[in-house]
């Protein structure tokens, strides 16, 4: 619900510049690996190596990417893979936005075709997954009360975002990108390596 506020402002502020033929290609390759991904889950017995290895993928492409390969463009079949993957890891550990950031980062050249393309896919993903998780009744009291207190912030550094990001030009812009994949992926990668010390 939080992230679905976030996606709510993003979108209302720049829903002209969706790119909807991309945007129909990413429901339907990520949907389909959302589709695989959540049939997968009472199968995998471990999370932690595939996480690892996520983690590892997400650094290897930023850094390829920040140091001197930001016009190398991957092949149609890697892109695609990319959003199978994308689509399989959110279905099994709700974690695949990073694999998505790379595909849009290569189709959607411009910032605010990324910026509004990348939320609808995300706002679409949350608008079902709102209205699967209330009819299975998880909206007590107590989640609507978390809610209420996370998406007031949210909205606002949403807002805060969009305005920024308009005195932003297209390089910077890239590279924060990027940066924060890059973050991401050692996040994983420390995060799962301690977890495997703990546990092995």
């Amino acid at each position: 619900m939080i992230a679905w506020v976030s996606s709510i402002s993003v979108a209302a502020d720049s829903y002209r510049d969706i790119n909807f033929k991309e945007l129909r290609v990413i429901l339907i390759w990520m949907g389909t690996g959302l589709i695989l991904g959540t049939i997968m889950v009472p199968y995998i017995s471990s999370d932690t190596i595939l996480m690892l290895v996520y983690g590892v993928v997400i650094v290897a492409v930023a850094l390829y990417k920040l140091f001197g390969h930001s016009e190398t463009n991957f092949p149609e079949p890697v892109l695609i893979a990319v959003l199978l993957l994308a689509g399989i890891v959110q279905g099994l550990f709700v974690s695949g936005g990073a694999f998505l950031v790379i595909y849009c980062a290569q189709t959607l050249k411009d910032k605010k075709s990324f910026r509004a393309t990348f939320t609808m896919v995300w706002l679409t993903l949350y608008t079902i997954m709102f209205f699967w998780q209330f009819l299975h009744g998880v909206y007590n009291k107590e989640i609507c009360i978390i809610i209420l207190f996370g998406a007031v912030p949210v909205f606002f550094a949403s807002w805060l975002g969009s305005r920024i990001v308009k005195k932003m030009n297209q390089k910077v812009f890239m590279t924060i990108v990027y940066v924060l994949i890059l973050v991401v992926g050692i996040s994983l990668i420390a995060s799962n390596l301690r977890s495997s010390l703990l546990h092995g």
